[in-house]
């Protein structure tokens, strides 16, 4: 599978913290991360947008606890997903569409790595020229 579906996924969870973003400005911040596609990358590009977040693993008991973090699973040779929600019996998914599988399913996969979503600078604001605001940091220096 492409790994694209990262960017549906972090829009996704920005979108639930109430982080407006560029999506381009996304897209290039997790893509030319050298880390690109795992854990650190997803977790510098949310800590660029003002989110803070702290990856862990979760004890199983806590998993229905658990709403808009990423897991990691052994899917697809590693996969991320958003966890929307998990009741008794089924777990809700999210990779760029929805899906619900069996608790059983999910932790069969599931390797208890998480990355949660900690708090939220709600005065953040990415600049939309980044690059532009660097060089002229470093010029004014000259």
């Amino acid at each position: 599978m492409d790994r694209m579906y990262l960017i549906k996924e972090l829009s996704f969870l920005l979108k639930v913290s109430n982080v407006k973003i560029d999506r381009s400005l996304l897209i290039k911040e997790l893509l030319s991360d050298p880390c690109y596609p795992n854990l650190v990358s997803i977790s510098k590009t949310l800590n660029f947008f003002g989110v803070e977040n702290e990856s862990y693993i979760v004890d199983i008991d806590h998993l229905s606890s658990l709403k808009n973090v990423i897991v990691h699973t052994t899917d697809e040779n590693g996969h991320f997903y958003v966890l929307k929600g998990c009741c008794k019996d089924d777990v809700y998914l999210y990779d760029g569409s929805d899906k619900t599988i069996s608790k059983s399913e999910f932790l069969s996969i599931w390797n208890g790595v998480t990355l949660k979503i900690n708090r939220v600078h709600q005065d953040y604001h990415p600049s939309n020229n980044h690059t532009l605001s660097i060089f002229l940091r470093l010029y004014s220096y000259w």
